[in-house]
């Protein structure tokens, strides 16, 4: 059963700063094991930043969860405020 995660930021710097942030993160992704997707969006009204990552399983993103990767956030992005995590579980699929 695949899992969404979603990690939503509020940081102190500039959108291109976070942009830079992310695309140097980027390549660990690619290690992740079970993550299938991750996307990364922001709200332009309320300047917050998710991260949107689709995995495999439950475990994997438990086990992503528990790495200094997923714990280092915070300091990476400078954030304002706490990152606050939700995660759902997928239901049911569709593609066109």
């Amino acid at each position: 059963m695949k899992y969404i995660l979603i990690t939503s930021i509020k940081s102190k710097l500039s959108e291109s700063e976070v942009l830079k942030v992310a695309k140097n993160r980027e390549c660990y992704f690619k290690t992740v094991p079970g993550l299938i997707k991750k996307s990364w969006i922001i709200d332009e009204k309320t300047g917050i930043y998710h991260g949107i990552f689709e995995f495999e399983s439950k475990q994997d993103l438990d086990n992503y969860l528990k790495t200094d990767f997923a714990k280092s956030v915070s300091v990476a992005y400078q954030t304002r405020e706490a990152v606050k995590i939700q995660v759902l579980k997928v239901k049911k699929e569709q593609t066109n």
